[in-house]
């Protein structure tokens, strides 16, 4: 998968088995993605709602710190 190969720099700082994970980790986290940005959508009354994939960095960039 073209996403693992780009995070795997990343994560080089972890051991070996968080490293096997990432595969299962970056699906995961597609999935969560896709889960939220369908069901938190912007309304006329909830127009703050905002999922993008900004906010799924973020989640990455907290477990690489």
């Amino acid at each position: 998968m073209m996403y693992s190969n780009i995070m795997e720099g990343h994560f080089d700082i972890f051991s070996e088995p968080i490293k096997t994970m990432l595969p299962n980790l970056i699906a995961c986290a597609t999935q969560v993605h896709l889960q939220v940005a369908d069901r938190f959508v912007p309304s006329a009354v909830k127009f703050h709602y905002q999922w993008n994939l900004r906010a799924l960095a973020a989640v990455f960039q907290g477990l690489c710190s």
